[in-house]
């Protein structure tokens, strides 16, 4: 009896310690690591990008005014011409200058008009001025000006196409256009004519259409207060003007 209670008891000893495992769980951290073969193609990067071949994409904009070396970004009238000539309002002269400080004719003008008008074709049958030839390059913008009462003659037979234009000419005739096609000629008193020294050297038949001018911010001062009716306009200047009657009127 006592072998078999030494025996029992040894048996239930040995089995304690995986009796008292199984009575509790421990956490287990498990990693699973997948690898996952991913190919990577091998791209030649000189195919996609090699500086010496790469295209210049600006190539195909070019800058009207890149090609005028009068021309200064840092003036006044730097903006003005830029805007003229990339609506095709303007052009250069003779030998890739622009010649801001040139006097303008009355022929640059009108077919600056013109261009701004889109370059309509007339058959000049009504022309009767004896200076504008059929082979005149103006001779299209002068024949539109004429016909639709912009432009007059400084009589029934002589245009005039190589006098320069003054300022209030300038003015008057865009004061004359904008009515034809219906555009703002509202005169605003806030902003006037009397506000310049020279007011009163102002021709009595421009009056109004300076008036009209100046009030709509189209025409500025000169400098130190003078409005300079009589000046003649350079290409700067008419340049300037264009911008801001289309600007300020057109737009």
């Amino acid at each position: 009896m006592k072998r078999f209670l030494a025996v029992f008891l040894a048996l239930v000893l040995g089995l304690l310690p995986l009796s008292a495992g199984a009575t509790f769980c421990q956490d287990v951290d498990i990693n699973i690591n997948v690898d996952i073969p991913i190919e990577i193609p091998e791209v030649d990067l000189g195919d996609i990008l090699i500086p010496d071949d790469m295209e210049n994409i600006w190539g195909d904009m070019e800058n009207p005014w890149d090609d005028f070396t009068d021309l200064d970004p840092d003036q006044w009238y730097w903006s003005a011409v830029e805007y003229c000539l990339e609506n095709g309002l303007m052009e250069g002269m003779d030998n890739g200058l622009f010649f801001p400080n040139a006097k303008t004719t009355r022929a640059q003008l009108v077919t600056i008009l013109w261009r701004l008008e889109g370059s309509p074709q007339t058959d000049g049958s009504n022309l009767d001025f004896e200076d504008v030839k059929d082979t005149a390059w103006y001779k299209d913008a002068v024949c539109w000006a004429a016909e639709a009462g912009i432009v007059k003659g400084f009589s029934d037979t002589q245009f005039g196409p190589n006098k320069n234009i003054t300022r209030e000419q300038l003015v008057t005739i865009l004061y004359r256009y904008a009515g034809e096609k219906d555009y703002d000629t509202t005169i605003h008193l806030l902003s006037s004519i009397l506000l310049y020294r020279d007011a009163d050297q102002i021709s009595d038949w421009a009056l109004q259409a300076m008036q009209w001018a100046v009030s709509q911010q189209i025409i500025s001062g000169t400098g130190d207060g003078y409005l300079s009716p009589g000046d003649q306009a350079t290409r700067a200047q008419i340049a300037s003007i264009f911008h801001r009657f289309c600007e300020n009127i057109i737009e």
